[in-house]
Protein backbone atom coordinates (compact mmCIF):
# COMPACT_ATOMS: atom_id res chain seq x y z
CA UNK A 1 0.00 0.00 0.00
CA UNK A 2 3.32 1.91 0.56
CA UNK A 3 1.99 3.82 3.80
CA UNK A 4 4.92 2.81 6.25
CA UNK A 5 7.13 5.40 5.26
CA UNK A 6 3.90 8.28 5.93
CA UNK A 7 3.36 6.28 9.20
CA UNK A 8 6.44 6.24 9.85
CA UNK A 9 7.37 10.12 9.44
CA UNK A 10 4.60 11.51 10.15
CA UNK A 11 2.40 9.25 12.56
CA UNK A 12 -0.89 7.62 12.03
CA UNK A 13 -2.86 10.91 13.02
CA UNK A 14 -2.18 12.58 9.44
CA UNK A 15 -3.28 9.04 7.46
CA UNK A 16 -6.19 10.76 5.37
CA UNK A 17 -9.83 8.75 5.66
CA UNK A 18 -9.02 7.00 2.37
CA UNK A 19 -5.64 5.23 3.41
CA UNK A 20 -7.41 4.29 6.60
CA UNK A 21 -9.80 2.96 4.39
CA UNK A 22 -7.57 1.26 2.35
CA UNK A 23 -5.78 -0.31 5.65
CA UNK A 24 -9.30 -1.38 6.94
CA UNK A 25 -10.42 -3.07 3.93
CA UNK A 26 -7.07 -4.94 3.40
CA UNK A 27 -7.62 -6.13 7.20
CA UNK A 28 -11.36 -7.52 6.61
CA UNK A 29 -9.97 -8.82 3.47
CA UNK A 30 -7.28 -11.17 5.22
CA UNK A 31 -9.55 -12.27 7.98
CA UNK A 32 -12.38 -13.31 5.86
CA UNK A 33 -9.96 -15.54 3.65
CA UNK A 34 -8.20 -16.60 7.01
CA UNK A 35 -12.41 -18.20 8.20
CA UNK A 36 -12.68 -19.51 4.65
CA UNK A 37 -9.49 -21.35 5.05
CA UNK A 38 -10.63 -22.69 8.69
CA UNK A 39 -14.04 -23.32 7.14
CA UNK A 40 -12.51 -25.54 4.42
CA UNK A 41 -9.64 -27.23 6.15
CA UNK A 42 -10.89 -27.70 10.08
CA UNK A 43 -8.83 -30.48 10.76
CA UNK A 44 -5.45 -27.76 10.77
Amino acid sequence: MGLMEKINTRGWGELTTREVGKIGGTMVKKMIEKVEDEMANPDR
